[in-house]
């Protein structure tokens, strides 16, 4: 039998029932109610089925749900072009960190996938140094980081 770690709510109660009396334990049950969708709902809520979530099941739900988002961002990229729209979707809790949200935007994908790329040049090349110094050279030059983006077929893309 496991033990219930100390952080765990544990709702305990005597029950006493003549002469017997006997410690049990409820579960421990929440029950959340919102508007979490954000779009009209007409059913009366009567009509409306609960969701049931536990550890077990908690990422089909969520992808279920189909989560997404739809925001304007200031474009740090090419600030000449204006804001970036992004429609994103979450599918899981991954999806909610940096790299998971950079993962779902081409430009910073690609961007990723580059550093990727550098940083495994990196390892077997960081003895080096003469190397490490030109690759420093080229990503600190405006006019040599646009040319390796071009050569990269990076260029065009916003």
């Amino acid at each position: 039998m496991s033990t219930a770690p100390k952080e765990r709510v544990n709702i305990r109660y005597k029950s006493a029932l003549g002469d017997a009396a006997e410690d049990i334990e409820l579960p421990l049950r929440i029950l959340m109610l919102g508007d979490f969708t954000g779009a009209p709902d007409e059913r009366p809520v009567e009509e409306r089925k609960p969701i049931d979530i536990n550890k077990e099941n908690f990422a089909e739900v969520m992808k279920a749900q189909k989560l997404q988002a739809s925001v304007e961002v200031e474009n740090h990229l090419a600030p000449d072009q204006g804001p970036l729209n992004l429609s994103l979707q979450f599918d899981g809790l991954n999806d909610f960190r940096p790299e998971g949200i950079a993962h779902k935007v081409d430009r910073l994908r690609e961007l990723m996938e580059l550093r990727d790329a550098l940083k495994q040049l990196k390892d077997p090349l960081g003895n080096v140094p003469t190397f490490m110094k030109r690759i420093q050279a080229v990503l600190k030059d405006p006019d040599k980081r646009a040319q390796l983006m071009r050569e990269l077929g990076l260029e065009d893309q916003p």
